[in-house]
């Protein structure tokens, strides 16, 4: 259940990323409030181990958004931090798709991607997805 939240949250989050270039607070925050809540009502002590193993993966996620806010945003790194909230060490997979999606996006793009920002949401999604598969 918590993994098809953090599925959910990334789609939401896809729209607005994709129409404003912006991912919401509200839509970050609430997600990653809901997934640490149903970690630990179904799994307990578990469930909240694994969401604080898999939140300080994220750690150089939010150091890489500070550091290059032009290129990868804070909503951006949240929406992560839900992906591996949702999927402990096993979302690293879904953060390295992502991270892969959208290098190969900006290189596609090219000169117009130097000049406006990529949406990162979609391939955060993709990599949420895949990290459901057993590898």
């Amino acid at each position: 259940m918590d993994k098809g939240i953090a599925i959910a949250v990334c789609l939401v989050a896809c729209i607005t990323d994709l129409r404003c270039r912006r991912i919401p607070n509200s839509i970050t925050y609430s997600g990653l409030v809901a997934v640490v809540l149903v970690r630990i009502a179904s799994q307990g002590a578990d469930g909240l181990e694994a969401c604080l193993t898999g939140l300080a993966t994220g750690i150089p996620v939010i150091g890489l958004s500070l550091k290059r806010p032009d290129g990868f945003g804070m909503g951006d790194a949240k929406l992560i931090l839900v992906l591996l909230a949702a999927f402990g060490t096993n979302g690293v997979w879904g953060v390295l798709i992502a991270c892969a999606g959208g290098a190969a996006w900006g290189c596609v793009c090219g000169a117009r991607a130097r000049r406006e920002s990529i949406p990162l949401a979609p391939f955060i999604a993709a990599g949420a997805i895949a990290a459901t598969i057993p590898w």
